[in-house]
C-alpha cells in the first residue's frame, strides 16, 4: 500500500512538473528571466533589438552566444542588438 503512494506521488509531481514547463509558469511568475522583441531605434532599422527582463533565480538572460551585443539596462530591462533574428528567446 505505502508503495502505490509513493508511485502517486511520484507521478502527481511529474505531471505538474511537465504542465509547469510547457505554461512557462517560472517565467511567468518572474523565477527566470524573459525576453521580448523590441522596435528598434530610427538610427538603426535593420537590426533586430530585444528587451530583456531579469528573474529572481536565474538573472538577465544571456544572448552574446548568439550574435548580440548588449547594450545597456533601462527601466529594469536589458537591451539586447542583434544582428540576426533569435528563434530561441527566454519569452513569457
Amino acid at each position: 500500500m505505502t508503495l502505490i503512494k509513493i508511485a502517486a506521488v511520484g507521478a502527481v509531481l511529474i505531471v505538474l512538473m511537465a504542465v509547469g514547463r510547457d505554461q512557462k509558469w517560472l517565467q511567468k511568475a518572474g523565477v527566470v528571466g524573459t525576453c521580448v522583441s523590441t522596435a528598434a531605434p530610427a538610427s538603426q532599422p535593420g537590426d533586430y533589438w530585444y528587451a530583456c527582463k531579469e528573474g529572481v533565480m536565474s538573472g538577465f538572460p544571456a544572448l552574446e552566444s548568439d550574435h548580440c551585443t548588449s547594450i545597456g539596462v533601462a527601466r529594469k530591462r536589458e537591451i539586447w542588438q542583434c544582428d540576426q533574428p533569435e528563434l530561441s528567446l527566454p519569452s513569457v
